[in-house]
C-alpha cells in the first residue's frame, strides 16, 4: 500500500545519502549532514513501521538506523584509512561537527 510505496522511497534516499555523503571519500560536513538527515528518514520510517508492519517498512526503518549509526561513527572519525578517505572541508567543518553533536 502507501505505506509501502514510502518505505521503498526512503530505502533509496538512505542509499543516495550513504553513496553521496558517507562513501569512499567523505567530508566532516558530508557525514554531519548525512547523520542529520538520515536522523529525520528514521523518525519517518519509524513512524510508517508503527502504523503497518511490513518487510518494505521493516526494511527502511533498519536501513535509515544502520545508516544514521555508520554516518555517526564516519563523522566521528577524522582520520583516513583503509578503503575511506576523509577530503579537507572547506569552511563547514566545525558547523558540521557542531550539528553532529561533536
Amino acid at each position: 500500500g502507501e505505506h509501502d510505496k514510502r518505505a521503498g522511497q526512503i530505502l533509496e534516499e538512505v542509499r543516495e545519502i550513504m553513496w553521496d555523503k558517507v562513501g569512499i571519500v567523505r567530508t566532516v560536513s558530508g557525514t554531519a549532514s548525512a547523520a542529520l538527515e538520515l536522523g529525520a528518514l528514521l523518525d519517518e520510517a519509524e513512524d510508517l513501521f508503527e502504523r503497518g508492519v511490513t518487510e518494505a517498512t521493516c526494511m527502511a526503518r533498519d536501513a535509515a538506523e544502520a545508516g544514521r549509526c555508520v554516518a555517526v561513527s564516519a563523522n566521528r572519525n577524522r582520520k583516513s584509512g583503509g578503503t575511506h578517505f576523509i577530503e579537507d572541508d572547506v569552511g563547514g567543518e566545525k558547523k558540521a561537527a557542531a550539528e553532529a553533536g561533536q
